[in-house]
């Protein structure tokens, strides 16, 4: 095949790459991007997926399409070269010999071409395993089609009323660029009065707000009128309905924060402004933190 005489017979031609710990793209004589006989590109699913009806709590992601799937082969593996470039140069001539401009990827045939491709999609991926916070190693941000996230959290809304959070349990879906929607599934967990983390266990009524808009990694979500449980508020424990505006920005896969506005509205009507909320990634909801973030600075709240 022509990735094995481009990388070289037997042997990845990244492998100076590997020298700060990355391997590259492997080429073997069967094509394997991946290294193996078979020639099948897909890799380990992530470590975070579910199975139907189950979720781990962990980030689960589809794989990125650049390189495949009607993607140009040609951009993504100038992406790789690239990412090379700024992580680690001394592996820039391999790189640029087995997969730019000038390599023998691109004298074959569209078969030929797509299979470097996708040989340069997993170096990207092992790149931004080890380099997460360059964008010129993140398939992502290069044009790749990435599905969305998906997992539990924790989310906490403090109010000017008192000190200790109202708490939900949140089973998420958020959107992996800055562009797409959120779809959240929220249920109030209960609380002792004047409690940050006991007993926590899901109560009270299920509400869903799917496919809300993010731009820019914002987003604004106006929850109607929220029904918390008595045994769900800490602060006073009666029966609350709230009528509220939350305002936040999808910081990471594993956090959402922002802003709430409104007013109680039930018992007696009471504003809300000044309210913060951070929805934190948990493994589940057995598996809470006893410090519990309220805002998109991080301050926690505990016993």
């Amino acid at each position: 095949m022509l990735l094995a005489s481009a990388c070289g017979e037997d042997k990845d031609p990244l492998m100076t790459v590997g020298g700060s710990g990355m391997s590259g793209p492997s080429g073997g004589p069967s094509g394997d991007p991946s290294g193996g006989p078979s020639g099948d590109p897909s890799g380990p699913s992530s470590a975070g997926e579910s199975t139907a009806g189950e979720s781990t709590g962990a980030a689960t992601t589809g794989e990125p399409t650049t390189g495949g799937d009607g993607a140009d082969p040609f951009k993504t593996c100038q992406d790789y070269v690239n990412c090379i470039a700024v992580t680690t140069p001394n592996g820039l001539p391999d790189a640029q010999a087995g997969f730019g401009e000038g390599s023998a990827c691109w004298s074959g045939t569209p078969a030929d071409a797509e299979l470097c491709g996708k040989a340069c999609m997993t170096g990207l991926e092992q790149a931004h395993d080890m380099f997460p916070d360059e964008p010129a190693c993140d398939p992502c941000n290069l044009g790749a089609v990435c599905t969305d996230t998906m997992g539990t959290f924790l989310l906490a809304i403090a109010t000017p009323l008192g000190e200790e959070p109202f708490q939900f349990i949140v089973e998420g879906t958020l959107p992996v660029q800055d562009d797409g929607a959120l779809s959240l599934t929220v249920r109030p967990l209960s609380l002792d009065m004047n409690a940050v983390t006991y007993p926590r266990q899901p109560v009270g009524q299920e509400y869903m707000w799917n496919d809300v808009p993010v731009a820019g990694g914002g987003f604004t979500i106006a929850t109607g009128i929220l029904t918390i449980p008595a045994e769900a508020n800490p602060l006073f424990g009666v029966m609350v309905g709230v009528d509220a505006v939350m305002t936040g920005t999808v910081v990471s896969e594993d956090l959402f924060c922002g802003t709430v506005s409104g007013d109680v509205v039930l018992p007696v009507q009471q504003s809300i402004a000044g309210s913060t909320f951070a929805a934190v990634r948990v493994p589940s909801v057995g598996q809470l933190p006893t410090s519990v973030t309220i805002d998109c600075d991080g301050t926690t709240v505990s016993e």
